[in-house]
């Protein structure tokens, strides 16, 4: 039997100095992940997931822009892919980095979990897995917009 593969988008949210991250329980803190729609790119995936998950409105950006040709768009990259093979299922995951220009989260009535912004010191200090805490640390010190 072959296996059946999801595609995810998982992103890290950027805004004043700040990364937004997602709890179910308040103990697993991660970036905001949701699952592709058949007909989305995961761009597309990602903003559209972000948006419905907290009501955010956000632009996606990479932390190397200069890399690309000037007919590959840097926000369409995805920062990371990773790929989870477990019995019957292989998630592939891209991860994104996103900025918003506010911290005013709204998700919709009714949707499980939590979202909290974190500032540098609360990553170095929070209980953070090694993966998540680098991600963070990448989209704080690549943002352009926080760079300034």
């Amino acid at each position: 039997m072959s296996a059946v593969n999801k595609f995810k988008t998982k992103t890290i949210v950027v805004c004043n100095q700040k990364v937004l991250l997602a709890s179910r329980d308040d103990s697993d803190w991660t970036p905001v992940a949701s699952e592709m729609r058949e007909e989305e790119s995961p761009d597309e995936a990602a903003r559209r997931d972000v948006s419905e998950i907290t009501g955010l409105d956000v632009q996606l950006f990479h932390p190397t822009p200069d890399a690309f040709s000037a007919h590959i768009k840097p926000e369409t990259q995805p920062v990371f892919i990773n790929i989870e093979d477990e019995t019957d299922t292989k998630s592939i995951d891209f991860y994104y980095y996103a900025r918003s220009q506010n911290e005013d989260i709204h998700p919709p009535q009714g949707q499980p979990g939590q979202y909290r912004w974190f500032t540098f010191e609360e990553i170095e200090n929070s209980e953070l897995s090694d993966s998540v805490r680098d991600l963070c640390r990448g989209a704080l010190k690549t943002d352009p917009i926080q760079k300034k």
